[in-house]
């Protein structure tokens, strides 16, 4: 993958940006694959909240946002290491991908996104004519 195509940002959250809450955040471990049409960003976000996951694309800037929810345990948690918090991670992408058709699925803990490469980008063949 070409660096100039999405590299992370350094800081999850800008320093700009004011919290609401007192709520860690954590930013997700991601692995990027590229392929001749697409980058697929894989993105772990565990125990988050399906409905809270946002992904926004905005002046050439990919931001993954998702927030953990409390587990509502039965009885009396006596000792626990899990944290809940939000999750936020953002990288800056090249022109060169269709922000028009990026597509994001969550499964099972796991974010996966699509971007395509823009058609100008795109490997091709080019026909060989005899005359």
């Amino acid at each position: 993958m070409s660096n100039k195509n999405i590299q992370k940002k350094e800081t999850a959250v800008p320093h700009s940006v004011e919290r609401i809450n007192d709520q860690p955040v954590f930013i997700p471990a991601v692995d990027i694959i590229e392929d001749n049409n697409f980058f697929k960003i894989i993105s772990d976000i565990p125990g988050a909240d399906k409905n809270s996951i946002d992904v926004k694309f905005e002046k050439n800037v990919l931001t993954i946002r998702a927030e953990s929810l409390e587990d509502n345990y039965k009885g009396e948690l006596v000792y626990g290491e899990y944290t809940t918090g939000n999750y936020e991670r953002s990288f800056s992408v090249s022109d060169e991908i269709d922000s028009e058709k990026i597509e994001a699925k969550y499964d099972k803990g796991v974010l996966t996104l699509i971007l395509p490469k823009a058609a100008s980008i795109k490997p091709r063949t080019i026909e060989v004519k005899t005359e």
